[in-house]
């Protein structure tokens, strides 16, 4: 199964949300039919159920391209063009079956797109609008607006399958997972706070503005299985929306009812809910300020939440991202451990068992908890995992609020910077 991209995916649960490209859709699906009945390439008519499937594909593909056409980034988008598996999942839209592919290459026929197939195992195909469609698109005055975006189910559940050697070598494989009252429970909350977060008033200055969708603001959330049982206390933190893949240094330009945002997080939060799991509150004091890591924080940072993550004794450095997280110079690994040991000896229990897992799992749930409470007040807030952004002007109320629900989730409660 094809698994990597070099573009953006192909969200089968966009469509038309507006007259304007509605009318491009009915336009494509004329076009099309037409193609279908020149070209013989369909014997009979459709039942009705597979000729409203057929719609829905079409019109997919078309505000797809649509996107493309608006937010081009490498100009195609990724596309997955094999069977379906089999039973069907609460991951799949049920209109995409086998007759996906024929939908392509019928919008290819009427010279809508271009398909480039995967060049090799392991990368997806690609779709890419032609310039016919694009002169359609702006025409038509279409805009990201005029998309409809089904976020689909909100609630997914995976394992990660290794398939080589190297970090990135790995598969993974989507969980169909049974349904209980916490899932349900867990959806719904995921589902409102969409609702929500997509009637707010969300704005990006800056030219950056230009190359991001505000209007993809459906969150999901991710649980990890590692015990071959489906229980949603591993992970669960969330993705999707436009802000949590903005990089930092364009966060200054988010304005949320016109006002500026405002970054608060929690204070050293693996480490005080590693304490907290085991009923202690952690030290006073800068919880990274290990022995011989002077001057060298985020190397700090980078180990302890390693450490809380790994499932063995680590022998290496972990690979880095920048070169602050570098092992300070000196170090070897057993003194790294001594130092963690000598700050945080009441954790040994913690380290090297992956209980970093279920610690993200209680990261995540006290910032949905936080999130709907903000909701309730009428306070739209942008999640980051450990933090959010709000309005400059609702901060010291939701600090206070993320102090309270972290107490009522942990019995402990959490600073906020």
């Amino acid at each position: 199964m094809n698994t990597h991209a070099h573009h953006r995916w192909f969200d089968r649960g966009m469509g038309a949300g507006s007259p304007n490209i509605r009318c491009l859709v009915e336009e494509g699906v004329a076009l099309v039919d037409r193609y279908e009945d020149d070209t013989e390439a369909r014997q009979r008519r459709r039942k009705a159920r597979d000729e409203a499937n057929h719609r829905t594909m079409v019109e997919a593909v078309i505000s797809n391209l649509a996107h493309t056409v608006l937010l081009p980034d490498t100009g195609k988008r990724a596309v997955l063009i094999g069977k379906p598996r089999l039973p069907r999942t609460r991951y799949d839209y049920p209109a995409f079956g086998d007759t996906f592919p024929t939908v392509l290459k019928s919008l290819e026929g009427i010279g809508w797109l271009t398909f480039h197939l995967s060049p090799g195992w392991g990368e997806a195909s690609a779709i890419e609008p032609t310039d016919r469609i694009r002169a359609k698109v702006h025409e038509a005055g279409i805009g990201l607006h005029d998309l409809r975006r089904d976020a689909g189910e909100t609630v997914l559940f995976s394992r990660k399958e290794r398939q080589g050697k190297e970090p990135e070598a790995f598969r993974r494989e989507w969980i169909d997972y049974p349904e209980t009252a916490q899932s349900t429970a867990l959806r719904g909350q995921m589902e409102s706070l969409n609702a929500f977060l997509d009637k707010a008033d969300l704005r990006l200055e800056g030219e950056i503005a230009q190359t991001v969708d505000l209007h993809q603001r459906q969150s999901r959330r991710y649980f990890i299985d590692r015990n071959s049982s489906p229980c949603l206390d591993q992970g669960g933190r969330m993705f999707g929306n436009w802000w949590s893949n903005l990089p930092k240094v364009h966060r200054n330009g988010i304005r949320i009812d016109g006002e500026p945002v405002v970054e608060l997080d929690f204070s050293s939060m693996f480490v005080r809910l590693a304490y907290g799991s085991l009923s202690l509150q952690a030290p006073e004091g800068d919880l990274y300020d290990l022995p011989g890591f002077s001057g060298h924080r985020r190397a700090a940072k980078l180990i302890m939440n390693c450490r809380l993550f790994d499932e063995h004794h680590r022998r290496r450095w972990p690979k880095v991202s920048t070169p602050d997280e570098l092992m300070p110079p000196g170090m070897t690994m057993p003194k790294v451990e001594r130092a963690i040991l000598t700050l945080h000896p009441d954790l040994a229990p913690c380290l090297g068992n992956g209980m970093g897992y279920r610690l993200m799992c209680t990261e995540s749930t006290i910032l949905m908890e936080v999130l709907m409470e903000m909701k309730t007040k009428g306070i739209v807030g942008l999640g980051l995992h450990d933090g959010l952004m709000v309005p400059r002007s609702r901060a010291p109320e939701v600090e206070r609020i993320m102090g309270d629900v972290s107490q009522a989730v942990t019995s402990i409660r959490i600073p906020v910077h």
